[in-house]
This record gives C-alpha cells, structure tokens and sequence, in this order.
C-alpha cells in the first residue's frame, strides 16, 4: 500500500506575527543567545562513515526532519535536551513520549524493524497503537514518507544505545489494586484487547509486554482510560 499524493494548494498570505506576550523572563530575546551556546548545534548533518548508507539516513530523519528527540528525549530545567536521548520524556500534556531505543522492556527492543514501520505508516503494528501527540505525527508527517527512508528510520532506532531501565516487578495477584484492576479489566476492556491481553490487529492494541505499559509514567494510559484516544489518519491505497 501507498500513501495517497495530495498537492500542496495553498496559497501565501501576507502576515503580521503578532508581539509576544510571554512573561519575564523569557520575553527577553536575547537569553536566546546564552541557551543556543550551550544546546544549539549550527550545524549541518555529518554522516557517519563506519555505519551504512541506510543507517545514516534514519540517524539524518529522526535528528532532522522528523526531530524525534523534541518528543522522546528528557529536558534540562531550562529545555535543553539532556543525555538520555531518545529514553522517554516528562508529560507532553496528558501524555507520554515513551523511550525509543532498543530496551526490550519499555522501548522498542522486542519490535521487529518491520514494526517500527509499520507503526509510523498506519499508526499500529498490533503491539501499539498511536494516539495523542503521536497520532498527529503519523498523520501529519511519518505516513507520507517512502518505504526506504521509514526502514531506514527503523534500522536507525533499533541500533541507538538502549535505555537501562528494568523490568518493573509487578504485584502479586492477591494485592487488593490488583484484585480491582482485574474486575475493572474484564468488565470494560476484554471485548477489544481479550482476556489475554493480546488485543486484536490493527484495532486494539496488545496490552502484553506492551512498553508503554511498563514506562515508569502512566500518563499516557491514564489519559486514555479516562478520555480514549484518537488514533492516527493515514491515507493508503492498495
């Protein structure tokens, strides 16, 4: 399947940008210029010449144009990226960006490269489904782009230095939330994601092993139960 080619119709306007009406002190632009010497790199993309052609150009995607690192790396107290790269982030709203790289528990170790296309193309690879924050990008973004460069992405993120974090010990069966959690699981949610948890294709993701299940915020599953979430838009034609 294909993403549907739809042409760029609009039009330029002129545009006044409105002043800004931030609050001291980040209405002083030139604190800019303190925080682009410590975080900002002026520079262009450097390939790296011990790693393949198609690694190199998922490293360019998800640096540049896709900028995965705004969503799925931690700040610094004044926004600055900090050294856990692609490990998951604070609150996006009511949501979650979720560690990226190969941890096999609370990123995307387990994930075939087949998946994390998948995932990027149609918003769902059975394993997750993407919603919030990520919905817009497969919508906006990741589904116009071509099967090789969504495999180089893949082949990118499955290689990046993994996350340390470990598996979370879960609680006994007899623990009272447990008890609730399981009453409230098979009232509500067994007809889509089934007593097992292994969801359906492509339409109920599978809560087994499931990362963002494991991530250490819940903020993301929360927002979900209580709300739902909008998945992705995509456009394909066999």
């Amino acid at each position: 399947m294909r993403p549907v080619d739809v042409p760029a119709l609009v039009k330029p306007i002129h545009y006044q940008v409105p002043e800004t009406n931030l609050g001291f002190p980040y209405n002083i632009r030139l604190a800019m210029m303190g925080w682009n010497l410590l975080f900002f790199r002026n520079a262009g993309f450097q390939p790296d010449s011990s790693k393949s052609a198609e690694w190199n150009r998922g490293a360019y995607l998800v640096e540049g144009p896709e900028h995965c690192a705004a969503c799925h790396t931690a700040k610094n107290l004044i926004g600055g990226d900090s050294s856990d790269y692609l490990q998951g982030s604070g609150n996006l709203g009511e949501w979650h960006a979720p560690d990226i790289t190969p941890n096999p528990h609370t990123g995307i170790g387990s994930w075939s490269e087949q998946q994390v296309v998948d995932y990027l193309k149609l918003g769902s690879n059975h394993v997750a489904v993407a919603s919030g924050p990520m919905a817009e990008a497969v919508t906006n973004s990741t589904q116009h782009l071509t099967d090789a460069d969504l495999r180089a992405i893949a082949v990118y993120l499955k290689q990046v230095p993994a996350s340390t974090t470990t598996l979370p010990q879960p609680l006994s069966m007899g623990n009272a939330q447990m008890k609730m959690g399981e009453n409230v699981y098979s009232a509500n949610c067994t007809a889509c994601h089934n007593s097992d948890g292994k969801g359906i294709p492509n339409l109920a993701a599978s809560l087994e092993n499931n990362p963002g299940l494991l991530a250490d915020d819940a903020s993301s599953i929360i927002t979900t139960v209580l709300q739902g979430g909008r998945g992705a838009h995509c456009w394909v034609i066999n």
